[in-house]
């Protein structure tokens, strides 16, 4: 048991430190993307032929894709931090010793808590973030747009 306990802990220990040092290159990444995704979706808009939209909509899939790998690899650590709490919860551990009880107890306390990976405490990475991020994408490209069409229309 102590090895399952200083294992859970090193997992824990880990995760922190994997989210501390990616911090900043996940948010120099999601800038470098989200750029050319504002840009790519106004191209989607403001296009009067079919070729250029097909273009800037494939080039939008490709670049989004890479920043939905880092959302879902984000999904992924707390989906996993969650089927930890549930495996613990499943085991039969109050009728047992003390030392185990106690154990079990500080397990359950450290899995109580969301493991997220959390640029700078701004965003989370999961999927409900990226949702978020297209819709704030296309929201640009629309702003854009619109604003080309009122200017050309003066």
């Amino acid at each position: 048991m102590a090895r399952i306990v200083r294992c859970h802990q090193r997992i824990i220990r880990n995760i922190r430190t994997c989210a501390d040092n990616s911090q900043f290159l996940i948010c120099c990444m999601q800038v470098t993307i989200m750029l050319p995704s504002c840009v790519d979706a106004y191209s989607i808009l403001k296009a009067t032929e079919l070729r250029k939209a097909a273009v800037s909509v494939i080039m939008f899939f490709f670049t989004n894709l890479i920043l939905f790998t880092i959302y879902n690899n984000g999904q992924q650590i707390f989906n996993e931090n969650d089927r930890l709490r549930k495996s613990l919860l499943e085991v039969p551990w109050t009728d047992k010793p003390r030392w185990l009880r106690q154990s079990m107890h500080i397990m359950l306390t450290q899995a109580n808590r969301d493991v997220q990976i959390k640029p700078y405490g701004i965003f989370v990475l999961n999927y409900m973030s990226f949702a978020d991020l297209m819709k704030f994408t296309f929201s640009v490209g629309n702003v854009l747009y619109t604003r080309k069409q009122l200017t050309s229309q003066t």
